[in-house]
């Protein structure tokens, strides 16, 4: 607690978090990692874009979205296998609030990850 939860409530720390990780995951074009907006950005304020989303464990409307709950699910094992396995950077609160799904302009699934405040660095990456 002593060393996470400054991590945790410094809304500097979470904007570069967000930032390292749309960096490192752009090879998936249907993730989106809200922009941070720095100018108005402080440590105890976050002002970033608004996504709109449905969030993953909301079932029902994702299929009135006729989304593929399949393929959302192997999106998201994809993000998080790069995260530990190629990087070992890996966000810590993955829960249903943390991850939305839309559709883009092509009709496309895309994986909103929200929240960065805190990430571990994982020993078990093979870069």
């Amino acid at each position: 607690m002593r060393k996470n939860l400054p991590l945790e409530l410094s809304f500097i720390q979470e904007g570069k978090n967000a930032e390292k990780i749309s960096n490192m995951l752009q090879h998936f074009p249907w993730l989106v990692i809200p922009k941070i907006y720095w100018k108005q950005t402080t440590d105890r304020v976050l002002v970033m874009e608004y996504i709109e989303g449905i969030h993953i464990n909301d079932i029902d409307n994702l299929k009135k979205a006729k989304m593929d709950l399949v393929g959302i699910s192997k999106k998201i094992s994809q993000i998080y296998a790069d995260m530990i396995f190629k990087y070992g950077y890996v966000h810590c609160d993955p829960h249903p609030g943390n991850v939305l799904v839309r559709k883009n302009a092509r009709g496309s699934e895309e994986i909103v990850l929200l929240d960065h405040g805190l990430y571990t660095v994982s020993t078990i990456y093979t870069h």
